[in-house]
């Protein structure tokens, strides 16, 4: 990470005239207003921000965490990030790390349609297969999951939860019933 000079980070928030830098090259690094950011601590820098940025998804992160106690902010970041990108793990993360921090629906329910979705292709796949055995070794299709996520801690575990939530639904699994009909004391 680049570091800019105080004094350059002082006169860009005060609005003072920077000739040694192109004011478009600075509100288009990443380094740059991070630090501008982080110095005045005010949600409205990212207003200054080229698109680009608004875009670029390791910093849509950190505003978001950053500002993660005002909601209605990082709800307008996060949905016009959402809106511009087509990078499917960075929309699954966004989505999740937003529905955690929200707790507003609309999060969760894209969180909800995007499981659903993967588990709908997964499903789909074993029965163009036609094959009983290769259908029994996908199973709910963690596997294929994990081969397209395994990069994402937060995803994995997103997936996996859900996953383990369908089995016992599907199967109808009681674990605790289970549990007290293997096992006669805690121990």
């Amino acid at each position: 990470m680049k570091k800019y000079s105080r004094e350059l980070i002082i006169n860009y928030i005060n609005g003072n005239d920077i000739e040694e830098y192109d004011i478009n090259g600075l509100e288009n690094d990443k380094s740059f207003m991070k630090q501008v950011i982080d110095f005045s601590n005010d949600e409205k820098m990212y207003k200054l921000c080229s698109d680009e940025l608004k875009k670029d998804y390791e910093f849509v992160k950190y505003i978001i965490l950053k500002f993660k106690n005002n909601i209605d902010f990082i709800m307008a970041v996060a949905n016009y990030f959402l809106d511009n990108t087509n990078n499917e793990l960075e929309r699954i993360e966004l989505v999740l790390i937003m529905k955690d921090l929200t707790q507003n629906t609309k999060y969760q329910f894209i969180s909800e349609a995007i499981y659903e979705r993967k588990r709908l292709q997964i499903e789909l796949g074993k029965l163009k297969l036609k094959d009983e055995n290769v259908s029994s070794e996908i199973g709910m299709g963690f596997l294929y999951i994990f081969d397209l996520y395994n990069s994402s801690e937060l995803v994995l575990n997103f997936y996996a939860e859900n996953i383990i939530e369908d089995i016992f639904n599907e199967y109808d699994i009681d674990l605790e019933v289970m549990l007290h009909n293997n096992f006669k004391t805690a121990e």
